[in-house]
């Protein structure tokens, strides 16, 4: 199978029969071109060339940071997790239409140049904040086309696998591979309300409270200068805060979520653990490793139970539950309305671990 470049290949076996390359003119990613679509529609990278700092000098700048930003994001939706598919994906036809250089007959940006801006451009500490302010318009553009008027907030970890000993990757034997832990508060959308990058191998709880802090409206309110910079009511949720001059620290679109008892369901029910099951009560926290303990007063109609929790340091045993000094071995707090106060001491097994 022998053809001069640029020309139709010859195969040997059937001279009739001529192959030829147009991996330039198709693709197989033609579904990206749907995402374009609603992107624009709604205008998600217009905010980039406003919060995106330049940090090239060049006068020979071929790929804006808007195109940047975009191809980045694609080629993630189109499965390619790293920039080593960037050169290919660069005469690639629908990457080439999304980053505006289809129509211009010119290519996307090659894997040296998507490597520099993933790394470097990216990492610098004002385009850090603008990924945060691009995050938040992006959740509000697409609130403002729901019919919905709460928010619900789910937090969970994951894992980001890592390829070589970037720093601050560590194994991590849950998911079984070298990884950071990354952190993620998600609304029922899907959509991410906040996110914090953590070490490979911390516990699932670790730095939760962080996370909530940055989210929990009454932190914005603790005095007359951080209320003054707020701006919205500290008793709702708000969609976003912005990160970026000069409205920093200011809240947006609070009644719009009018999310604040969802706020204390997270609190209460998923980290604080008190789960109310008709006539028991169930206490089953994801605590921070640095948290030795909590009091939560617990009225059941005239009756109240101050409840202790401590979290130990013990490898062996599971959780246990005493209620008047009486231990429950079905872990539970019976809930009686006898008028009386009741004590309950709840010990829970910490670890300054990753699950294994």
């Amino acid at each position: 199978m022998v053809s001069p470049p640029g020309e139709d290949l010859k195969v040997g076996f059937d001279g009739s029969l001529n192959l030829e390359f147009h991996g330039a003119r198709i693709t197989s990613d033609a579904g990206l071109l749907a995402y374009r679509d609603l992107d624009e529609t709604l205008g998600l990278f217009a905010l980039a060339s406003r919060v995106l700092n330049e940090t090239r000098t060049g006068r020979n700048i071929q790929h804006d940071m808007r195109a940047l930003l975009r191809q980045s994001v694609y080629s993630r939706l189109g499965g390619y997790e790293d920039v080593n598919d960037a050169d290919r994906l660069s005469i690639d036809p629908a990457i080439r239409a999304i980053t505006w250089k289809l129509k211009e007959h010119k290519n996307a940006a090659s894997a040296n140049t998507m490597g520099l801006f993933e790394t470097e451009m990216l990492g610098n500490e004002e385009n850090l904040r603008g990924l945060e302010k691009i995050n938040g318009g992006w959740v509000q553009k697409g609130m403002k086309r729901t019919a919905h008027r709460r928010i619900i907030l789910d937090m969970d970890s994951s894992e980001s696998p890592v390829h070589g000993e970037q720093e601050g990757s560590a194994y991590n034997g849950h998911f079984g591979c070298s990884c950071y832990h990354p952190l993620f508060c998600l609304n029922q959308f899907g959509d991410c309300e906040g996110a914090m990058l953590r070490p490979g191998n911390v516990h699932s709880a670790e730095r939760w409270k962080e996370l909530l802090a940055m989210i929990n409206p009454v932190n914005h309110a603790r005095y007359p200068e951080a209320i003054a910079t707020y701006k919205v009511e500290p008793y709702v949720v708000s969609a976003d805060v912005y990160a970026l001059s000069p409205h920093t620290g200011r809240g947006g679109w609070t009644w719009y979520t009018g999310s604040a008892g969802w706020m204390y369901r997270l609190i209460v029910e998923s980290l604080l653990g008190l789960r109310l099951e008709v006539d028991k009560l169930h206490v089953a926290p994801c605590l921070p490793v640095d948290w030795e303990a909590f009091k939560v007063h617990y009225r059941y109609r005239e009756t109240l139970y101050h409840i202790d929790v401590l979290q130990t340091r013990e490898d062996k045993g599971g959780a246990s539950v005493t209620v008047d000094g009486v231990e429950r071995h079905d872990k539970t707090i019976p809930l009686i309305d006898d008028r009386q106060e009741h004590s309950v001491e709840v010990r829970i097994p910490g670890s300054r671990t990753a699950p294994l």
